[in-house]
C-alpha cells in the first residue's frame, strides 16, 4: 500500500516534489493546503492527485507531510499542524529549506511524530523545468534518523543523491548553495555591467558571459582540486594587468568585490610566495 502526503505551501518545490513522488507511484497525494484555495486547486491539478484546503486542520491524516512554505513560516506552520486533530502518530514531517534544521519542527516531535529535512541543491525557476532536472540532484537529509531512512529512500528512488548533514551545520551548507548558485547570478550581472559601461550591446554582452562561463564550469568539472581549474592574471601573477583593472573599475563598490574575490583567488594560486605578497599588497592598498 502506496503511503500518503499531504503537502502544506505547494509552491514550485512542493509541486515538484509531489508531482515526482506521485508519478513515481511512491505515494499517494491526499491533501494539498495553500494560502489560497485557488492555488491549492492549482497545485493538484498540476501534481494529477489530492485534494485541495485552505486550512491546515482540515488536512486528512497522512504517513508524510512535506511543508515547503517561506522559511519564516515553517515554525508557525508546524506549530498550527502540531494542534490538528487529524495529525497522525508517528508520521513523517518534513521540510525542505536550506538554511533550516528540523528543529524547527519541535512542536510536531511533542506530538510523537519523526522530523526531517530534505533540501535538493537545485534552483526551482520552474516545476515544469524542475521535473525535466530532478535526476541526479544532491539532496541534503537531515532529522530523525528513521525520517532520514525514508526519506533516503523516497528520494533516492527519484534519481537523487542523497547525503547526510549535521543538524547544526545545516546553515553553513546553505551558504555554500547560495555562493555557488545565487551569487554566481550576481557575479554575471556585475560582469555584464561592466561590459555594458564599456560599450558592449546587452545582447553580446550576455553572449559573453554565458560562453565565459560555461568554460569556466566544464574546467572545474575537468580538474579534482577546484584550485587547479583557476586562470587569469593573478594564477598567471600578471601584477600590471591587476593594476590595470583596478584603476579602470568605476564603481566603489565593485572594486570592493574585485579585490576581495582576488584575494580568495591568491590563496589557492599557484604562484610563489613573493608575487603573492606583492599582489596581496596591490589589492588591499
Amino acid at each position: 500500500m502506496l503511503l500518503t502526503l499531504n503537502v502544506i505551501g505547494a509552491g514550485r518545490c512542493g509541486k515538484t516534489i509531489a508531482y515526482l513522488l506521485a508519478h513515481a507511484n511512491l505515494v499517494n497525494v491526499q491533501g494539498v493546503c495553500n494560502s489560497t484555495l485557488q492555488s491549492a486547486l492549482q497545485a493538484i491539478e498540476f501534481i494529477g492527485s489530492g485534494h485541495a484546503y485552505q486550512q491546515v486542520k482540515d488536512l486528512p491524516p497522512a504517513d508524510i507531510t512535506l511543508i515547503t512554505c517561506p522559511d519564516d513560516q515553517i515554525e508557525s506552520l508546524s506549530h498550527e499542524l502540531s494542534q490538528s486533530m487529524h495529525l497522525k502518530e508517528k508520521s513523517i514531517i518534513f521540510h525542505c529549506s536550506g538554511a533550516l534544521s528540523s528543529a524547527v519542527l519541535n512542536h510536531l516531535t511533542e506530538k510523537n511524530c519523526l522530523v526531517g529535512s530534505a533540501h535538493p541543491m537545485m534552483s526551482f525557476a520552474s516545476s515544469a523545468q524542475s521535473i525535466d532536472n530532478f535526476a541526479g540532484t544532491y539532496c541534503g537529509l537531515e532529522g530523525d534518523q528513521q525520517a532520514q531512512a525514508v526519506l533516503g529512500h523516497l528520494f533516492f528512488e527519484l534519481g537523487a543523491h542523497t547525503f547526510f548533514i549535521q543538524s547544526d551545520k545545516k546553515t553553513l551548507y546553505h551558504v555554500a548553495g547560495v555562493l555557488s548558485s545565487n551569487y554566481l547570478v550576481s557575479l554575471a550581472h556585475l560582469a555584464q555591467e561592466c561590459l555594458l559601461e564599456s560599450g558592449i550591446d546587452k545582447d553580446t554582452s550576455r553572449n559573453i558571459i554565458l560562453s565565459l562561463m560555461g568554460s569556466s564550469l566544464s574546467n572545474l568539472h575537468q580538474h579534482q582540486e577546484f584550485e587547479n581549474a583557476l586562470t587569469g592574471p593573478i594564477q598567471r601573477g600578471d601584477i600590471q594587468t591587476i593594476e590595470s583593472h583596478l584603476a579602470a573599475i568605476p564603481f566603489t563598490y565593485l572594486k570592493e568585490i574585485y579585490v576581495k574575490l582576488g584575494l580568495q583567488a591568491l590563496k589557492i594560486s599557484k604562484i610563489n610566495q613573493s608575487l603573492k605578497s606583492k599582489i596581496k599588497k596591490l589589492l588591499e592598498s
